[in-house]
């Protein structure tokens, strides 16, 4: 996931530095199984020659590779404590972290039906967070050198904050010693890639339904709701392929499962790995809740989100955002027809929510070469 998320940034990076080393750590997590990303894998994502990958599952493994070297690692795990030992042992390393995707992650809440097991998996993971950040100001862990951001709503300046909240940023005792705005990855890969954008298809950018971070929070959706899910779905693209006259493709998230995809969706062409390419060629784009949409909306494609009765709050939540902030059309599948004189697309937004969430910073530069910039500057100090 790391990997396919991050693959663009990571390639325009290695033109700034002479060697980069990517180390696959989530074996050295506690309560983790074993997972070994397989080297063809690495090869489908078309680094450069001067990129080199390793798995790790020990920390001598571990230290071999980055010992007498010049580091500073960037950081693509999580924050809870199966984490912990991972930072112990980069703990002599300047650690950055980049969030600079461009989209916005809601907060989960508790499910009426599930409450308990809601609670417990939020609980944990707030307090997981607390303890890194208590264990970093104690210097057990190192702290963030730098934390790079997209959403100008980040900035500890633009936070609504309690007392509390203001005592702990004036002593500095947040993660990060450091908060920088930067451009988003899909604003790099537009402006190195202007004149891509067609609109042939009607993409789709489909859901995990029982993605775990759903299920965390309720049971998995059964067999017969997956099926009549897709049933209306099904029905209402091929309504929207005719009125619209445009073909309908499918992407997929890169952990979804490819074959199942393809027999829950018989009539259209469904693809894994190509989202971004199909993006750039749509000319609507329908989605429910996925961090690629921020490449349609910095190309202000038209965009709908879709509203399912099978979907929980958090899910529908996820959609939400794009509604109050874009006020962009919902496709219901649970009501009958599908119309296309009552869909109805607005794009005066758009630049509100990209000077916001995906390009804030004014200096336009591009994001990855603001990150180099202070990564050098790191090494420097």
């Amino acid at each position: 996931m790391a990997l396919s998320n991050n693959s663009f940034l990571i390639n325009k990076l290695s033109t700034k530095f002479e060697n980069i080393i990517i180390i696959n750590v989530f074996n050295l997590k506690f309560f983790k199984k074993k997972f070994i990303h397989k080297s063809s894998t690495f090869k489908s994502f078309n680094f450069k020659e001067n990129i080199e990958f390793f798995n790790v599952n020990s920390k001598t493994q571990l230290f071999k590779i980055i010992s007498n070297k010049q580091i500073v690692g960037i950081n693509f795990f999580g924050r809870s404590l199966n984490d912990l030992r991972i930072f112990y042992l980069l703990k002599n390393i300047k650690i950055v972290q980049i969030s600079g995707i461009g989209s916005v992650q809601t907060n989960n809440s508790f499910l009426q039906n599930n409450f308990i097991k809601g609670f417990f998996y939020k609980k944990y993971k707030e307090l997981s967070y607390k303890f890194l950040v208590l264990l970093s100001n104690f210097k057990i862990i190192s702290k963030m050198e730098i934390r790079f951001i997209t959403n100008s709503k980040l900035l500890p300046k633009n936070r609504k904050l309690d007392l509390y909240q203001r005592i702990f940023n004036y002593l500095k005792l947040d993660f990060a010693k450091k908060f920088i705005l930067i451009n988003s990855r899909s604003f790099d890969f537009f402006y190195d890639n202007p004149s891509k954008s067609s609109d042939e298809y009607i993409v789709v950018l489909d859901e995990i339904l029982n993605d775990p971070q759903w299920t965390r929070f309720r049971p998995p959706f059964n067999s017969k709701q997956i099926h009549d899910h897709y049933k209306n779905f099904n029905q209402k693209l091929n309504s929207m392929k005719k009125e619209y006259q445009k073909k309908v493709v499918i992407c997929i998230h890169p952990n979804d499962n490819l074959n199942q995809k393809k027999k829950l969706f018989k009539d259209f062409k469904v693809v894994q790995y190509n989202t971004r390419s199909f993006i750039y060629k749509a000319y609507i784009v329908v989605f429910f809740e996925s961090s690629a949409i921020i490449d349609a909306i910095l190309l202000r494609k038209n965009i709908i989100t879709v509203k399912s009765d099978i979907l929980d709050n958090n899910q529908v939540e996820a959609g939400e955002h794009y509604i109050r902030e874009l006020k962009i059309p919902i496709l219901h599948l649970n009501k009958k027809n599908f119309k296309k004189k009552d869909i109805y697309f607005k794009k005066n937004l758009y630049e509100k929510y990209i000077n916001t969430y995906i390009s804030p910073d004014k200096s336009r530069q591009k994001g990855y070469l603001k990150i180099a910039k202070h990564i050098n500057k790191l090494f420097n100090t």
